[in-house]
């Protein structure tokens, strides 16, 4: 007899361990379009570049996870 119950695959912390993972592949691609940039500016643009990457390193994430997700996830 089989057994007619569907398997759950459900894991712990599902939903950071997917935008973490989509992060660590979106962040050295979005760095490197700014390295050069980087690497001839001084302290205050620096901080400017910062947070411009993280802004756009967001942006991917959540388009990715929109895009790479499944419509049934229990996370």
């Amino acid at each position: 007899m089989k057994n007619s119950k569907q398997e759950s695959s459900v894991v712990a912390d599902g939903h950071q361990r997917v935008r973490k993972g989509i992060e660590a592949e979106a962040r050295p691609e979005i760095e490197q379009k700014y390295s050069e940039e980087w690497n001839t500016s001084g302290y205050l643009r620096r901080w400017f570049l910062q947070r411009k990457i993280n802004r756009e390193v967001a942006q991917q994430v959540a388009q990715r996870q929109a895009q790479q997700a499944p419509p049934d996830a229990l996370y």
